[in-house]
């Protein structure tokens, strides 16, 4: 909900800003539509680009964190230190959330538990392989700042 509302909200934005500058009839031809909404248009690409430059150049450093989850709290460590990565561990969605609202502060119970490399009941939920990978435990915000920007 709170990506639906940030989206909403910049949008509003937008339309409320361009309204005037927006031609009141459309000219005829196919390009017709780009240039009556050039700057919804600007603002989508401006999205896109800053979404995609920062998933695939930003470097993602190992991290760790404590999962409260089990009976006893206990510290794992993410080994990254890589760029462009889009698995679960590494990607640069989960580092710039980790970065802005903290590890603390994100969904500890992401689906990707459920993953064979995490469970024997894949893909229902159940307790975790005894080798399962550190990032398996790892909170992960779904509706986090950087996807929300895709949005």
């Amino acid at each position: 909900m709170q990506r639906i509302a940030l989206v909403y909200c910049v949008v509003a934005l937008i339309e409320t800003y361009t309204t005037k500058l927006r031609p009141s009839s459309l000219k005829p031809g196919h390009l017709s539509i780009f240039s009556a909404y050039q700057w919804q248009w600007l603002g989508g690409f401006v999205a896109f680009v800053i979404y995609m430059v920062t998933t695939f150049s930003l470097y993602v450093p190992d991290w760790s964190f404590v999962d409260y989850n089990s009976q006893e709290p206990k510290r794992y460590t993410v080994q990254c230190g890589m760029r462009g990565h889009l698995g679960p561990a590494c990607n640069a969605v989960g580092y710039v959330d980790r970065q802005v609202w903290g590890v603390n502060h994100l969904y500890s119970l992401p689906v990707w538990t459920r993953s064979k490399e995490c469970t024997l009941s894949s893909p229902a939920e159940g307790p975790f392989l005894k080798n399962a990978p550190s990032w398996c435990r790892a909170p992960f915000e779904p509706e986090g700042l950087l996807s929300s920007i895709s949005a």
